[in-house]
């Protein structure tokens, strides 16, 4: 009988399960330690016993590696994930959320799939999937990824607890060969599931439906269950799927015998201060009448005009210590179109950097594909120069990278937390980080005026994988400090726009400085620079920070936006005159004085 005691039975019998039937789907273990999933694969190669491939997946594969190879004879030969029959392919992925693009699309299409087609550089491949895969996934990375995609990976286990350290430069070396079985905990000896499979009962298919979360439940957990309870069953040396079987099924993939899946979130409406909720990328933010105030520096008495509100979604029915699905929480929000290619608009420019995700035909000896290219003058030799003549490469057969597009927009954020005590700047910020998000822009954070920081007389620079870096929503949740170097953030954050401006193909009023702050700066430039107390402020912290923000203006087509707190006691003239040095414009709260 298939136990679920510890995280040990847990993956051991989920392994197992996958064993006995491929139509399981895919295993995430989440929280798993990379080094120690291949040491995973080769237990369930020998759980499945008989010949077996396991093959690595990461970042550097594509779709000329992925589909189609060469063999000796420069001949294109079926890819890594083409299978054989009698070899039982196990296709690994150390780090899901960093797979490449090619990667992710190929699980997506393979998992659960009938048959398989791959048409490629003259080969023709056709076989039906019956691989196994596993993927380890960092819990924080996993609402991040398509939903398309974690609907494939089904199963799910919770691994943080898995293995222990290399103690010794002896393990150490061995980790790093990928030999891991001795890093790994004493899993039980391999023994393959065998007999005819087990006939379900209705009770027990009702009690799926009912564990898994009612019939609004994606169907693929409803079949993984039921197949997983099928395997205990087959364990147990029972002929039918009883209720028991299929709590012992809950238990081993993580559903506790109660649903996990959040009550469903109502519909909300699409707003058109909010590019996000229309899912248009090509939205910018409504730094504009009618969706937020902008008031210019020679006019601060102008009343101002609202911002709308983001109301926040409703909390899930449930709150698990560690959520296994967490692409069902209503606070979910996914990598903006993760299985496709970054749009972007066609310049006519061919970028050398970035990625690269595939091979295109090229007229020209620039970023070759040597591999590509070589399949394409292999293809035609004999044609051109009969058999046994040497390879010969004609302009015809050139291929060039295709590299995967690198932001073509970039958002720089300032936050002055010394200015946020009683403001939730989340709905100000909305409708800049909705443009970025569907805009997949590069993001930088500069950070003032909080108490984690190291030096509460410097600003702190962060470069973020976008806007659902968990760094942001930390960011959000920090506690003011009393010190705010405002001059050395702007000092700070032109420098990063410039050189995002520099390394990357941002275009013209596509870039966005954001700077959150009631321009209130109580520490000089000199001071954060040299990281020494000063001795007397006075207003030496607001003429730098006006000084420096005279450098803004001289960014060619960058837009500039002070968010400013709704309540200004002191000094309300300050927020546009910063915005007035940086040739900008102040928005403020619907409702502010």
């Amino acid at each position: 009988m298939l136990r679920a005691d510890t995280v040990t039975d847990r993956i051991a019998g989920t392994l197992t399960c996958a064993a006995f039937d491929h139509r399981l789907g895919g295993i995430l273990l989440l929280d798993l330690r990379p080094d120690l999933i291949g040491g995973l694969a080769s237990w369930l190669a020998a759980t499945i016993g008989g010949p077996a491939r396991i093959v690595t997946l990461g970042a550097d594969d594509g779709d000329d590696t992925l589909w189609v190879t060469a063999d000796a004879g420069l001949a294109p030969a079926p890819g890594r994930l083409a299978e054989s029959p009698g070899t039982t392919l196990i296709a690994v992925i150390p780090d899901l959320a960093r797979a490449n693009l090619a990667v992710t699309r190929a699980a997506t299409v393979l998992i659960g799939a009938d048959g398989a087609v791959a048409d490629r550089h003259g080969l023709h491949a056709a076989w039906r999937p019956r691989a196994r895969w596993l993927a380890a996934c960092p819990a924080a990375d996993a609402e991040r990824l398509s939903p398309h995609l974690l609907d494939r990976f089904a199963v799910r286990v919770a691994a943080a607890d898995l293995g222990t350290p290399a103690r010794t430069p002896a393990e150490l070396v061995a980790a790093l060969d990928g030999h891991t079985t001795g890093l790994l905990p004493a899993l039980p000896d391999p023994a393959p599931l065998t007999g005819p499979p087990a006939v379900m009962t209705a009770e027990a298919a009702t009690l799926v439906t009912t564990v898994v979360g009612g019939p609004a439940a994606p169907h693929r957990r409803d079949l993984a269950l039921a197949r997983a309870a099928r395997a205990v069953a087959v364990s147990d040396r029972s002929a039918t799927v009883e209720a028991r079987h299929v709590h012992r099924a809950a238990e081993l993939l993580g559903f506790r015998g109660t649903s996990t899946r959040p009550a469903a979130a109502p519909a909300r409406p699409a707003s058109p201060a909010h590019p996000a909720a229309t899912g248009d990328d090509t939205a910018t933010p409504p730094a504009r009448p009618g969706d937020v105030e902008i008031r210019t520096p020679a006019r601060p008495d102008t009343p101002p005009v609202p911002t709308s509100v983001l109301a926040p979604g409703p909390g899930p029915a449930t709150a698990p210590r560690q959520p296994l699905y967490p692409e069902d929480s209503p606070d979910a929000m996914p990598d903006f179109a993760g299985l496709r290619v970054p749009w972007q608009r066609a310049d006519g420019r061919r970028s050398t950097r970035g990625p690269i995700i595939g091979a295109e035909p090229s007229g020209r000896p620039v970023d070759i594909a040597y591999l590509a290219t070589v399949l394409e003058a292999a293809k035609f030799r004999r044609v051109r120069h009969g058999a046994g003549a040497p390879l010969r490469i004609h302009v015809s057969d050139l291929r060039s990278n295709r590299r995967q597009p690198q932001p073509d927009a970039a958002l720089v954020l300032l936050l002055d937390h010394t200015s946020r005590r009683d403001w939730d700047v989340t709905a100000a910020l909305a409708p800049y980080l909705g443009w970025a998000y569907t805009r997949r822009a590069a993001v930088s954070l500069i950070e003032i005026g909080h108490r984690d920081a190291d030096s509460e007389l410097q600003a702190e620079r962060r470069r973020l994988s976008g806007v659902l870096d968990p760094l942001l929503n930390a960011a959000l949740d920090r506690a003011p400090a009393r010190a705010t170097p405002l001059a050395h953030g702007l000092d700070l954050a032109i420098q990063e726009m410039r050189l995002r401006r520099r390394n990357l193909p941002v275009r013209d009023g596509e870039a966005w400085l954001v700077v959150v702050t009631d321009a209130r700066g109580n520490v000089p430039l000199e001071a954060s620079q040299r990281n020494v107390m000063p001795r007397s402020v006075s207003r030496a912290g607001i003429d730098d920070a006006l000084t420096v923000a005279a450098g803004v203006a001289g960014l060619r087509a960058v837009r500039t936006v002070v968010l400013a707190p709704p309540e200004l006691s002191h000094y309300r003239d300050l927020p546009f005159a910063l915005a007035d040095a940086m040739a900008g414009m102040v928005a403020r709260p619907d409702g502010a004085p």
